[in-house]
């Protein structure tokens, strides 16, 4: 630390040069973990989507800008300003922070720009821990790391929320913005922490120069005792001096009790500092940890334990703990450092949940698609399959590796290959189409398909989705179908031209049947079994003068009654007639 001169000093000029030095304090370790980053950023994203060409320009602008940061921190260094340089120096250092964060800017849009979901995460993870990473460095200055988080996080939260086209992506662009948020959040509370801590050093300074003048008068004057007491209480002072500026809440126990605590702690649990003191540590533990923390407290080495502990309202939280055993003017306490971790526990439970429903949701994807009855298969806009089910691979009889590199019309020959093509970039274009073709199958053969596209759209990827029936089977059926009507036409053709030679033969009988009645002197009346008439000739009419009209109509009974009225017994006539209606068999004569 810079001393000040002796009398009453300028502590607000002391504390921003203090504050300079830590900035320029780590500037070669935090460059050659940005280049290291960088490094992995670019090469990554090569392997992914980018130009190497592209990525190695950007690299080396990158790898430039640490350098010159790098130089101007030897330079400072060397220098050793004093408190009236120290702003010029800031100055400086700003402008180097605003260089190598426009360097990660122009990273951001070329890395995360249009990129696939592997790189746009990876790119997302580097440039978050990138930021993470400089609150410890750039916070003793609070317009530098704003500047440096803004100019990294804006870009990367807009190259997400631009491209979002699903939920988790808008999850995502939200994370990172409440990301960003707590990062500012966090610097400008270690700026406080820091500047606290600063200030206090500075007064100590001034502060210790007057307690050892106390205390080499104390010596003169007091025993051994009175020395040792002194001491003790200049080391609680210290140890108060520290735990306030820390993160982490800070529990000295004694025989399991309370006996000290730091702010945070107190903040952390909702006790006041008299509430907590003199309190049992299994207190504050739920019945199913307290064995965990009796076990790790006996075996009395420093040790890392998470757990749960009750705040006084009786809300859990977890807790991760770090713990050790020291000895203290004979007395045996245990030092804990406490970090509440609760919601990383929520984040991370969070995540596992997420994970396990897109797996639950891609295995039943798995299963509807192998159910399917025919081939499945998605292709994207460059014409390449990126899915299919095992039905595919079984009808082409090739492996996943060979599909992944295969064209869709190399399944084709002759004209089919253009008019696949063809109907693929209907699909793309007007969202659907069918058609039905020749399909080369594992063994060398065609088979005929019908298939058919549906344009959609996946996790941003614009795919044609389709399914192909195996339609052979139909077309035997088909080509059998047409067969048998052929035949049946045939035989309905010979019995139509069988039953027009009878019903020819049947006219020229029935005519010379007619001829031969009408020829007969007698008169002829030919009555059914059912009583109908189903001939007669003319002769019969004259005979009994009976209406030709009447005859026609066909009713024997009509015709019996008109002709029995001329007879001299028409009742015995009747009786004769109705015998033999009532013996077909017999004959009789009158």
């Amino acid at each position: 630390m810079t001393t000040h001169p002796t009398g009453k000093p300028d502590i607000e000029a002391f504390l921003e040069q203090q504050k300079t030095e830590l900035l320029f304090r780590n500037v070669g370790l935090a460059q050659s973990v940005n280049v290291f980053n960088a490094t992995l950023l670019a090469y990554a994203n090569v392997d992914m989507h980018i130009s190497a060409i592209v990525a190695f320009v950007w690299w080396c602008l990158f790898a430039a800008t640490a350098a010159a940061r790098y130089r101007m921190a030897t330079r400072f260094h060397a220098a050793h300003p004093d408190a009236m340089e120290a702003p010029t120096w800031r100055h400086r250092y700003l402008a180097g922070t605003v260089a190598g964060a426009a360097m990660w800017s122009i990273g951001i849009v070329l890395f995360m720009w249009k990129a696939p979901d592997g790189a746009l995460l990876l790119t997302g993870l580097v440039i978050s821990g990138t930021i993470a990473g400089a609150i410890p460095v750039l916070a003793p200055v609070p317009v530098v790391f704003r500047t440096f988080t803004l100019m990294v996080g804006i870009p990367m939260t807009a190259s997400v929320l631009l491209q979002a086209n699903s939920p988790l992506y808008w999850a995502y662009g939200v994370m990172t913005i409440a990301f960003i948020a707590a990062l500012i959040k966090s610097g400008n509370y270690l700026h406080e922490t820091l500047d606290v801590a600063i200030r206090l050093g500075l007064e100590q300074s001034k502060l210790i120069g007057n307690l050892e003048q106390a205390r080499n008068a104390a010596v003169a004057a007091l025993d051994e005792s009175k020395r040792t007491e002194i001491a003790l209480h200049a080391s609680e002072a210290r140890f108060r001096l520290l735990a306030s500026a820390t993160f982490e809440g800070i529990a000295v126990t004694e025989q399991g009790r309370f006996v000290d605590a730091n702010e945070q702690l107190l903040n952390m649990l909702g006790y006041e500092r008299a509430e907590l003191i003199g309190l049992a540590v299994l207190d504050v533990l739920p019945v199913d940890d307290q064995q965990r923390v009796i076990d790790n407290i006996r075996h009395g080495v420093e040790s890392h334990l998470e757990h749960r502990m009750i705040r006084k309202e009786g809300r859990l939280i977890d807790v991760e703990a770090h713990g050790q055993n020291i000895d203290s003017e004979g007395r045996a306490l245990r030092i804990t450092a406490l970090r509440d971790i609760s919601e990383r526990k929520r984040m991370t439970t969070e995540r596992e949940q997420l994970i396990a429903r897109l797996e639950s949701e891609q295995d039943f994807l798995n299963v509807l698609t192998n159910s399917l009855p025919g081939t499945f298969y998605a292709i994207n806009t460059e014409g390449h399959f990126v899915r299919w089910n095992r039905k595919f691979e079984s009808e082409t009889g090739l492996s996943a590796e060979e599909i992944r590199t295969l064209s869709p019309v190399d399944l084709f020959v002759g004209k089919n290959r253009a008019l696949i093509a063809e109907r693929m970039a209907r699909v793309f274009a007007e969202g659907y189409s069918s058609i039905e073709a020749d399909v080369r199958i594992w063994d060398g053969s065609f088979r005929p398909y019908l298939m058919t596209g549906q344009r959609a759209t996946l996790n941003g990827q614009v795919l044609m989705i389709g399914v192909g029936l195996d339609v052979s089977s139909i077309k035997t059926m088909e080509a059998e179908l047409i067969r048998h009507r052929d035949h049946l036409e045939e035989l309905v053709q010979e019995r139509t031209t069988a039953l027009a030679q009878a019903k020819a033969s049947a006219e020229a009988s029935l005519s010379l049947v007619e001829a031969t009645l009408e020829a007969t002197d007698n008169g002829i009346l030919v009555v059914s079994r059912e009583g109908a008439i189903t001939s007669s000739n003319k002769r019969f009419a004259s005979m009994w003068q009976i209406p030709q009209e009447l005859v026609s109509a066909g009713n024997d009974d009509a015709v019996l009654h008109y002709a029995i009225n001329q007879l001299v017994d028409p009742q015995q006539f009747y009786d004769g007639v109705q015998a033999l209606y009532n013996n077909p068999e017999a004959a009789s004569r009158d």
